[in-house]
């Protein structure tokens, strides 16, 4: 097997592999990218990309594997979208259940895609894990007590 030299590729080249083989689930060519970049600054913008993208199409096992590594909070709200949009409920599952700590915004829009494509099984989910910030502030619609 010829063993192919990533290094040569240019930045956008290796962000395009990255998303294609995330969008087709090729976690074996993945994990060959990453592990011949182990070492460069950019490795964590690569898994973090391939984690969104494999939140869009359902990609379970790619979430399972990346989410073992540092995604940052950007990636992952943008993962938990992709989930919702798409109705993925087991990787919107397996991306909360691994500290997918997102920003209230990215909750309400996954939770205004779900709705909207009537993935009610995802407004469900998305309902059980509220982000605490969101727990604290007070409803303009609430009453002030006396």
């Amino acid at each position: 097997m010829t063993k192919i030299l990533f290094s040569q590729l240019s930045s956008e080249e290796l962000l395009s592999l990255v998303e294609r083989a995330a969008s087709a689930g090729q976690l074996y060519l993945l994990s060959e990218i990453l592990q011949a970049h182990n070492n460069r600054n950019n490795r964590a913008d690569l898994r973090g990309l391939a984690v969104i993208h494999a939140a869009k199409k359902g990609h379970l096992e790619i979430i399972q594997e990346l989410l073992n590594e540092n995604i940052s909070q950007e990636d992952r709200g943008e993962a938990v979208i992709n989930a919702a949009r798409e109705g993925h409920l087991q990787v919107l599952q397996e991306l909360l259940k691994n500290n997918a700590m997102i920003a209230p915004e990215d909750w309400k829009s996954a939770l205004r895609y779900a709705v909207e494509n009537e993935h009610l099984d995802i407004v469900h989910a998305l309902a059980e894990n509220v982000p605490l910030t969101m727990h604290f502030k007070r409803s303009k619609y609430q009453t002030k007590e006396p």
